[in-house]
Order: C-alpha cells, then sequence, then structure tokens
C-alpha cells in the first residue's frame, strides 16, 4: 500500500503464516489469526484493512487486518449447480475487484476425478455476486491480475493426461484478457513459439499497454490491449540482451511485474531484480538484492518510485529507497537450487512444478465448496 501497509503469505513453513508490516517492509508481525487452510492458501488485500483469503474449497474477508480470532468470514463464493463444487487456484484483488480462477467438478468417486471446466470467476462488489468466464479445456490459473474494473490480464497452464494413472502435464501456457469486467476472458498469446518458451508474468500498465515476460528473460508487450504483440528487449546481462541462449537463461526467469510512482520493477528466479522509468523500454539492475538468499525471489509489490518488496524462497527482500545499481553487473554466482519451484496439496489433489512443468495428481476428495 502507499502508505507503507504491506501483508506477505508464507506457505513454506510447517505453519502457514500471514505477516504483516506498517514501515514499508522494514519490520514485520506475525498475524495468528487465519482460519485453517492448506498449501494453496492466497491472500491478496484491497486495503490496509480489507483483504481476501482463499484455500482451494474457500473463500474469505477480512475488514479489520486480520487483528482478532473472529476477523475472518467465510464468503459463499461463485454459485454453483447442484451437485457440483468449486476448486480455487489463484486469487486476483484490485479495490472493490476480486477475481479467482479455478475450476468445477462433479460429485466426486472414485478415481481420478478431472474437472468438468476451468473458470475464472470475477466480482465487483467485494465478493457479493460474480461473473463467470468459463476457459477452454481443462487449465489451471496461474495468476489473475485487473488493471481497473474492466481491464484484467490471466496467465493458464494447458493440462494434458500425461500416461500415470490420475496425473495430468502442463508444459505450455498462454495469456488472456478481458475488457469487460471479467464476462469473457480471451487468449490473446499461445507462449509457444519455440520449445520451451512460457510465458510467466503479466500486467496491464494501463488499460491498453499489457507487458509479458518469459521464463528466459525476455519480454513482449502489446500496446492494443492484446490483440497484437511486439517483440521487447530482454533483461540486461554482462554478455548483452536476454536470451543469451547460455545455460543460465532459466535463471533469468521473469517472476513478476509491479509498478508505482513511475517504476516499474520486474523480479527473477535467480538473478535479482531490475527496475524501468520508461515503461519497460529500458532495464537497469538492482544489485542490492544480491546475496545468496534474496536472489530467488518471487512475486514483488510497489509502495511507490522508490520502495518495493519481493517475497522468495527463504526470505523477503525490501528495497527501502536505496541507489539503482549498474545496469549490466553479473549475478552472485553459484548452484542454483534443484528439486521442484513449488508443491502444494489439499482435498486429495496435488501439484508440483519443476522447471516450468506442472504435474496435477488428483484423487478422491470430498466437495467441499458444494453447492445446494
Amino acid at each position: 500500500m502507499p502508505n507503507g501497509t504491506a501483508y506477505v503469505m508464507d506457505v513454506g513453513s510447517s505453519t502457514i503464516t500471514l505477516w504483516h508490516s506498517s514501515n514499508f517492509g522494514a519490520t514485520w508481525d506475525p498475524l495468528t489469526y487465519l482460519p485453517g487452510v492448506s498449501s494453496f492458501a492466497r491472500a491478496r488485500f484491497a486495503t490496509d484493512k480489507v483483504g481476501y483469503l482463499t484455500d482451494y474449497s474457500a473463500l474469505y474477508t477480512t475488514t479489520d487486518g486480520a487483528t482478532t480470532a473472529t476477523s475472518w468470514k467465510r464468503l459463499p463464493g461463485p454459485r454453483m449447480a447442484k451437485g457440483d463444487s468449486f476448486g480455487l487456484w489463484e486469487l486476483g484483488v484490485t479495490g472493490s475487484t476480486v477475481s479467482v480462477g479455478g475450476e468445477v467438478s462433479g460429485p466426486p468417486h472414485v478415481g481420478c476425478n478431472p474437472p468438468k471446466h476451468s473458470d475464472i470467476w470475477t466480482s465487483h462488489d467485494s465478493g457479493r455476486t460474480w461473473v463467470d468466464a468459463r476457459l477452454p479445456g481443462y487449465v489451471g490459473i496461474g495468476s489473475i491480475r485487473f488493471a481497473n474494473a474492466r481491464d484484467g490480464v490471466a496467465l493458464a497452464w494447458e493440462f494434458k493426461p500425461d500416461g500415470n494413472p490420475c496425473e495430468y502435464l502442463g508444459s505450455t501456457n498462454s495469456v488472456y484478457v478481458t475488457h469487460d469486467g471479467g464476462r469473457h476472458f480471451v487468449r490473446a498469446a499461445h507462449c509457444a513459439a519455440h520449445a520451451g518458451e512460457l510465458c510467466t508474468a503479466a500486467m496491464f500498465l494501463d488499460s491498453h499497454r499489457l507487458l509479458v515476460g518469459r521464463n528466459d528473460g525476455t519480454m513482449t508487450s502489446s500496446a492494443d490491449g492484446g490483440r497484437t504483440f511486439t517483440e521487447r528487449p530482454g533483461l540486461p546481462t554482462v554478455i548483452g540482451m536476454q536470451p543469451t541462449k547460455a545455460e543460465q537463461d532459466d535463471w533469468f526467469w521473469i517472476q513478476g511485474f509491479a509498478q508505482a510512482g513511475g517504476t516499474l520493477y520486474a523480479t527473477t528466479k535467480f538473478a535479482g531484480a531490475y527496475l524501468s522509468t520508461n515503461s519497460g523500454q529500458t532495464w537497469t539492475r538492482e544489485t542490492t538484492c544480491d546475496s545468496t538468499y534474496t536472489l530467488g525471489i518471487g512475486e514483488v509489490a510497489a509502495f511507490d518510485g522508490t520502495r518495493a518488496i519481493a517475497g522468495g524462497p527463504t526470505c523477503l527482500s525490501t528495497r527501502l529507497a536505496t541507489p539503482v545499481g549498474a545496469p549490466a553487473t553479473a549475478p552472485v554466482t553459484g548452484s542454483a537450487p534443484t528439486g521442484p519451484d513449488t508443491v502444494a496439496s489439499a482435498y486429495g489433489l496435488t501439484a508440483s512444478v519443476t522447471a516450468g512443468r506442472v504435474v496435477i495428481v488428483r484423487s478422491l476428495r470430498p466437495a467441499a465448496s458444494r453447492a445446494g
């Protein structure tokens, strides 16, 4: 928030914790008042007090900054046909616009239980009523971001059976956009121009300009709301712009974008953070993020043009108006971590992400969000 308020959800430890800061990320306090949630949990805040929390089968809201045991109130969520249930993958919040991406399943039975269809539901009245945009095929929503009440962008993985019982593999993804407040999401780009290409971050800079980052540090943009795209210069390295076609290209996997006060921030998987003051035309590497703990940083949120935070696998990186680093310094050397990037599980569903491949394993689960 511009006033220095920030919230961070930690789902990697044995206890899922929501952390709060009121001083631009300089210090943090744990908020222990959480409903029982799984590692699918997501939290987003619209103001310093109003926030939303999703688990795979539930949606909650708070209006007092989650400061008491009764802070979180469960919302009914999108309306389902009798016998159906929803599963929520992702959450996006912009003011009173709340958007959740997930899937609809029928009555559970012994076996794999694939979903009936995938959807993005959007509410413009803080979760009281919803509009439903159904996406084609079986897809997993990776992110949803609205620039305003009308214009939004989502990333979605395309899943196919991988030959193993109850397993579904997602190795390609697409960019979807809406310009009618979430009533329809249409595919604007399929991210498969070459083998291994993925779109890993997307954000509307305004109602028309859309920026998309990839898993090798390259970018593409649209000036007409997603109808056409133009390649943009990639992130700078010591040996040139991405992609360098070197084995370290995946270090520059773009994790997220944020903008405030005329500054655009980008974070990468293992190559630190970058700043742009001209809407992404050129980028400068932020050397203050360089340590063995903060190179692997994830989503980024901006307070203003000089202050931002980014969450990583082991810590939090905080930028408090520090000088911008040299434009082409090398990242800290060393070996990148191995194993899955993320793993989440709940209600008989396990999702793991490794090197850009998403594997879903489904089994019998209770329909905790069933209608009727």
